[in-house]
């Protein structure tokens, strides 16, 4: 079941990010974000009262809402950057490498808390790391010098730094999510995305922007929030039903979508470097996955 909910995650994060990467590209990310995080805490917030209703749980202790906060801080940050390099750069970079850094994060500390991966998931893990290399180096090999390639540099290098920088935040949300507590429902994720809201509304204000985009754009930020809500809600249930270091790489097959739909509707170019590069990482996720 945690494999089948992580595909789940996958397409909902692939979707929502997507969605919310072509709009950045039109209005300031950091409006993006406050505009997408306000849907998030109320969904939440009739699940948790029904939740509540049907079923027991426990009320979070102070533990669990400091490490719930402590998602919300890491998802803000990790969506602001990763809105910002798509805004800036390329989906086929920014995508894979920023779920590849997350998933590491969340695997690494899986394995430091105890869990016990197979041998062919280990493999799986190495061999993304190698993707990441070769994903992250696909517009700067040393048959490519030309004058185009050169200046492309600094680009990629802002890319991968930002992505990094993602990847790290989403990893530590996702830990902390993993830490927060196992009986106490959705309240954890309830916490995280009204934390979340707050702390893109106050960042929106402190550099001037707009905190809710106007009307063309309303439409699709709302929609990418509600489905990345759903998406961390069903994200939370699977970490409960089965180890974070198998459940989080499924979740990571999202740039799949991301790309393929940059792809397709954006008709940005992958090159062959890259789209290698990617599929040896969403075959490492895979290995993981069914180890």
């Amino acid at each position: 079941m945690g494999i089948i909910l992580g595909l789940l995650v996958a397409i909902g994060y692939g979707t929502s990010d997507f969605i919310g990467g072509v709009i950045s590209r039109r209005i300031p990310s950091i409006t993006v974000v406050a505009t997408t995080s306000v849907i998030g805490p109320i969904v939440l917030a009739l699940v948790v009262i029904i939740e509540t209703n049907t079923s027991h749980i426990n009320a979070p202790t102070a533990r669990e809402w400091l490490i719930a906060a402590g998602a919300g801080i890491g998802g803000v940050i990790g969506l602001s950057l990763l809105f910002r390099g798509y805004a800036i750069g390329r989906f086929s970079v920014v995508a894979p490498i920023t779920a590849v850094v997350a998933t590491l994060t969340q695997i690494l500390w899986g394995l430091a808390r105890g869990e016990q991966p197979s041998i062919i998931a280990l493999i799986g893990i190495v061999i993304i790391v190698v993707a990441a290399v070769i994903i992250s180096q696909s517009h700067a090999a040393p048959d490519a010098q030309t004058e185009i390639a050169i200046a492309e540099r600094p680009a990629l290098k802002i890319e991968l730094t930002i992505a990094i920088g993602a990847g790290l935040a989403f990893g530590f949300s996702g830990v902390a999510y993993a830490e927060a507590g196992s009986s106490n429902g959705i309240w954890p994720v309830l916490i995280a995305r009204s934390v979340f809201c707050l702390a893109a509304v106050l960042i929106a204000l402190a550099a001037g922007k707009r905190v809710i985009a106007s009307r063309p754009n309303l439409g699709p930020a709302l929609l990418s929030g509600l489905i990345e809500a759903v998406a961390l809600a069903v994200f939370v249930i699977a970490i409960r039903q089965d180890f974070l270091s198998i459940v989080s790489p499924i979740a990571a097959l999202s740039p799949a979508f991301v790309v393929l739909g940059a792809a397709a509707l954006l008709h940005e170019p992958i090159g062959k470097m890259r789209a290698g590069g990617l599929i040896l990482a969403l075959g490492g996720l895979l290995l993981i996955a069914v180890g």
